[in-house]
């Protein structure tokens, strides 16, 4: 599965920016489920806009009407699972111009939303939300779909309102309160974001992305030996995960146990020795703790792996500002 463009930027380091780790952590769970362009798209509707248009009040649209909705629809969907999405949205739009009334062309706008998606036309999508929820303001999936691009396109205000108002419908939506949680915590509402990842671990005690998150939350809130409690769990749980290492990693240094943080710091590399933003996040780790050597080793590893030029004098560059001071 490609990733989508928006997964591509750098990462911050948590030491700098706190809130940036919250927002990785929306860029790893967030994108394959909620606004990756690249997922196939899903099919769930099918059968609903298949019978809904039956439902219709009868001196709306005449038989012939309905028919012709109900044929455009079906071959819509055909198209769909041959991933004929050019045609499948075609069909779509000849549904919506043969019935625009349709109460069941809510979810025709929102497949049209994720076709978009696909192709990186994100405000095309997003309009074909908004043009779905207009017809149905409780429709949880457009509510998802835009608090979802809201999120990575860093409208966090937004993001919440669609979150709040799909946990209006559904008051126990982990999803909801997960990612509404992230943009709290990205406007910097962190007594907000700790009581949605709160809320999650009633309904799922164990669920990692929110123990994650909290263990982000403790280390903003300069309380590192909580983060590192937590981790602890989630390594535990999760050993082969270089994410967890990593933001263990940072716990122990905040905690002034170096020894501690170079252990899960190697622990983190060995699993993912190609990630260039784990390596960055090394590589400043090493520099605070005037380790240079070091850090011109771990670029030179990453020169030897296939890392782009342009990082390599990036950190290269960093390394030598960092002799300066």
């Amino acid at each position: 599965m490609k990733k989508c463009r928006l997964a591509q930027a750098t990462v911050e380091s948590l030491t700098v920016c706190p809130f940036s780790a919250v927002f990785w952590v929306v860029v790893c769970w967030l994108l394959p489920s909620v606004a990756c362009p690249q997922t196939i798209i899903p099919l769930d509707g099918k059968n609903k806009l298949g019978s809904v248009s039956s439902t219709e009040k009868p001196d709306r649209y005449t038989q012939a009407d309905t028919l012709c909705y109900q044929r455009w629809v079906g071959k819509a969907y055909i198209a769909l699972q041959k991933d004929s999405f050019p045609q499948a949205k075609s069909f779509f739009e000849k549904a919506l111009q043969a019935a625009p009334r349709m109460q069941s062309n809510v979810e025709i706008l929102f497949e049209l939303g994720q076709l978009e998606e696909r192709e990186n036309r994100f405000d095309k999508a997003m309009e074909y939300y908004t043009r779905s929820l207009h017809k149905n303001p409780r429709y949880v999936k457009s509510l998802m779909r835009r608090g979802g691009m809201y999120l990575l396109l860093k409208d966090f205000k937004r993001a919440v309102d669609d979150f709040s108002s799909v946990l209006y419908v559904e008051a126990h939506h982990m999803d909801a309160l997960f990612f509404r949680g992230c943009a709290y915590a990205r406007c910097g509402w962190v007594d907000q974001a700790e009581a949605d990842f709160s809320a999650i671990l009633q309904l799922a005690p164990l669920d990692p992305r929110t123990h994650f998150s909290l263990a982000l939350l403790d280390l903003q809130r300069h309380r590192p030996y909580d983060a590192w409690v937590r981790m602890n769990g989630l390594v535990s749980r999760c050993p082969n995960d270089s994410r967890y290492y990593a933001t263990r990693a940072d716990a122990a240094e905040a905690m002034d146990s170096i020894v501690l943080a170079y252990r899960d710091w190697n622990s983190a590399i060995l699993l993912s020795l190609n990630d260039i933003s784990l390596l960055e996040r090394y590589v400043d780790f090493l520099l605070r703790q005037g380790d240079k050597e070091k850090a011109l080793e771990v670029v030179g590893q990453a020169e030897r792996t296939g890392a782009g030029t342009a990082w390599i004098d990036l950190m290269r560059n960093r390394i030598r500002q960092s002799r300066k001071r």
